[in-house]
């Protein structure tokens, strides 16, 4: 595994750059926190059935993502399946 000063040196970066981008990523929850590794998947998560907060638009179902992400539809789904891939 490279090191990072020598990735940057391969790309022609600069080493603060690659960090710099690395701390965005996390403050937007795309990497994990500094210093851990990602949990694995779990095979199941609990889901509850709330009303939610349209603000006016008609929306059928919601689903809130463990790092915050949003995923919601106007279509009414007879059967949902989501998984972990």
């Amino acid at each position: 595994m490279k090191r990072v000063k020598d990735y940057a040196a391969d790309q022609g970066l600069p080493v603060k750059a690659l960090y710099q981008a690395a701390k965005r990523l996390r403050k937007r929850a795309v990497l994990p926190p500094s210093g851990r590794r990602p949990a694995k998947p779990k095979r199941f998560v609990r889901v509850a059935a709330a009303p939610a907060s349209t603000a006016g638009r008609e929306v059928a179902w919601r689903v809130r993502c463990p790092n915050g992400t949003i995923v919601e539809s106007t279509a009414l789904l007879a059967e949902v399946t989501f998984s972990s891939s």
